[in-house]
C-alpha cells in the first residue's frame, strides 16, 4: 500500500485537498441546507481536475502551485459547482 502512495504525484494530493475545500466552502456559502453536503465534493473534484487539465493544455501559468494550475482549476471547480447548484435547485 505504501508503494502505491509513493507513486501518486504530489499535485494529486494538493488538488484533492483544494477541490474538497472549495466544494465544502461553496456548500457553506450558498449550498442548499436541505441537501446533503456530500453531493458537492465529487462535482468540485471533477471540475477542479478538469480545470487543471484545461489550464495545462492551454499553457496557463497564472497562480501556478507546482504542477497545479490553481486559477484554472478553481475556475473549473466553481463552474461545476454552480452547474450542480442550478440543477438541484
Amino acid at each position: 500500500m505504501t508503494d502505491l502512495l509513493v507513486e501518486i504525484p504530489p499535485w494529486v494530493y494538493l488538488g484533492t485537498v483544494m477541490g474538497i475545500a472549495v466544494s465544502l466552502l461553496f456548500y457553506a456559502a450558498i449550498g442548499h441546507r436541505e441537501r446533503s453536503p456530500f453531493w458537492y465534493p465529487p462535482f468540485g473534484l471533477a471540475g477542479f481536475f478538469a480545470g487543471n487539465w484545461v489550464g495545462n493544455s492551454l499553457g496557463l501559468t497564472l497562480l501556478q502551485l507546482g504542477d497545479v494550475q490553481a486559477a484554472a482549476a478553481l475556475a473549473g471547480a466553481l463552474l461545476a459547482l454552480v452547474l450542480l447548484h442550478l440543477v438541484i435547485a
